[in-house]
């Protein structure tokens, strides 16, 4: 192996005479050890000649006028390294003998090209392969790798552009294990490298342009399994070092498509998902308040856009293609929004949902929205409706919307006597006990309407009082009371609630 490298080397020093789609005779028999042989890899991959020699033949290939034939040979060479690069120890010694930045300056000559031959494109596919094992591999070893920096600093607008363009491609997956690799080892630097700068927004831009194709696709296919896998990681990163509040702001609907904002919102919402799978957050207070605070915001414009095709929903107006992508797009943007922030709140932590009542006016947000949607949206309840197994909610009606809000509301009112009255004053109360029966456009709405009125009743005789003298206007179901948990008494002549026994 160390006579072929050094052949390699020597051959690489006049590439601009290799016969095009030559290849040494021996590299095969070596390409086929570096991907069946542990011990071939072991004994090769840390070897300091090895990369060494590797190193040399990618920089004269650099160097080398692109339009020559060596392509074939060098990208035979780069899967030979690929291979090796994986045997614990390699990745480390090949950033340090300089491989990693080799493979890189590589990368960047074949995307400054126009066109890429053939034979260009396996090279490009091939050197993206060895830099992401090579970088896994090291990081895995803790090893530091300050020349990852490198193709976000360092790209220029065509080559960023064609970087980008390659997301599309098979070459996603090495591209994103590159970017997971980088910000996981060094989070502080590299995430605002990522969402702050020119390049890297047009990168995470892009990234948002093919995440609903990864997460859409079948769940056996491995390349999109990978893929949404990699970019959760990225975005989990991005929660952790605080830059959540930063995205939503930098990366708004003035500066992305609607379908690129809702991807972000979908990852953003399952990523706070998986970070909370566990007993509570792993977010430090300060950023998870932070980033609560920033979803109201997101909310409160959302609902300000939402409104006016909610007032217009018993009216059927006829939308043109345009506007009924912006209502699916304003329903949508409600819904996840409303989940995410439900997986902020349901947390043991009090004091978030603490600094969020006491710095945004979410409760008039909510039960104003809910009020809106109680004028307009109309209840699916009907036998007919409730039995049909094919029914599928219309986008147009906002589905799901109101026995969110009603989730989000019973959140809040949990254990707080101020919010308890807050809902009571805004007029929430009456709105929370019209909902307590079926409709197929809102699942479980009755459930959670009961619940949420248990929670509104809890200790709170105003609330109690309130509630009495509806249902002696017969304005309430006294079913609904009754499953939330009390029971309607005349004492001293007067009808009040009393918490059954």
């Amino acid at each position: 192996m160390e006579h072929f490298l050094d052949s390699c080397v020597e051959d690489f020093q006049g590439c601009g005479s290799i016969p095009e789609n030559s290849l040494p005779p021996a590299l095969q028999g070596y390409l086929n050890m570096s991907a069946s042989d542990s011990k071939f890899r072991e004994v090769h991959g840390t070897d300091v000649h090895t990369w060494e020699c590797v190193s040399r033949c990618i920089f004269l290939a650099v160097e080398c006028d692109p339009d020559k034939g060596f392509w074939r040979y060098l990208n035979g060479l780069l899967l030979i390294s690929r291979n090796l690069v994986c045997t614990k120890g390699a990745g480390s010694l090949a950033w340090s003998e300089g491989s990693g930045l080799q493979a890189l300056l590589l990368t960047k000559k074949l995307l400054k090209l126009t066109a890429l031959s053939a034979q260009q494109e396996r090279v490009l596919g091939t050197v993206l392969q060895f830099i992401a094992n090579m970088t896994s591999e090291a990081v895995s070893n803790t090893t530091p790798i300050p020349a990852l920096h490198v193709p976000i600093d360092q790209f220029d607008t065509d080559e960023i552009r064609n970087f980008c363009r390659q997301l599309a491609t098979t070459n996603a997956k090495p591209i994103l294990v590159f970017l997971e690799t980088m910000i996981t080892q060094d989070p502080a630097h590299m995430t605002p490298l990522l969402v702050s700068t020119e390049n890297g927004k047009q990168i995470f831009t892009e990234i948002l342009t093919h995440t609903e194709i990864w997460y859409s696709q079948n769940e056996d296919h491995e390349l999109t399994q990978h893929c949404s896998l990699l970019v959760n990681r990225i975005v989990k990163n991005i929660l952790h070092t605080g830059y959540g509040p930063h995205c939503l702001k930098t990366f708004s609907t003035e500066t992305i498509t609607p379908d690129q904002w809702l991807s972000m919102l979908k990852l953003f919402d399952a990523a706070i998902c998986s970070l909370f799978e566990q007993d509570g957050s792993s977010l430090n207070l300060e950023t998870h308040i932070t980033l609560t605070v920033a979803y109201y915001t997101e909310l409160e414009n959302a609902a300000t856009k939402a409104i006016p095709f909610i007032q217009q929903v018993d009216v059927k107006p006829e939308y043109s293609q345009a506007m009924q992508l912006e209502l699916r797009n304003a329903w949508n943007s409600l819904v996840v929004l409303l989940d995410t922030l439900h997986a902020l709140l349901d947390d043991k932590n009090e004091s978030i949902k603490q600094a969020l009542l006491s710095q945004c006016d979410i409760l008039t947000t909510l039960v104003t929205l809910l009020g809106e949607a109680q004028k307009t949206l109309p209840r699916r309840g009907k036998l007919s409706e409730i039995n049909d197994e094919g029914f599928e909610p219309n986008p147009e009606e906002f589905p799901l919307i109101k026995g969110k809000i009603i989730t989000l509301l019973s959140l809040l009112t949990l254990h707080n006597p101020t919010v308890q009255n807050r809902i009571r004053e805004l007029h929430g109360l009456e709105m929370i006990l019209s909902n307590c029966m079926i409709d197929r456009n809102n699942p479980f709405i009755r459930e959670r309407a009961i619940l949420c009125i248990r929670y509104l009743l809890e200790g709170n005789a105003e609330n109690q009082a309130f509630v009495a003298k509806l249902e002696a206007k017969e304005t309430v179901s006294e079913g609904a009371i009754d499953e939330a948990g009390y029971q309607t008494e005349f004492i001293d002549g007067k009808l009040k609630l009393k918490k059954k026994q």
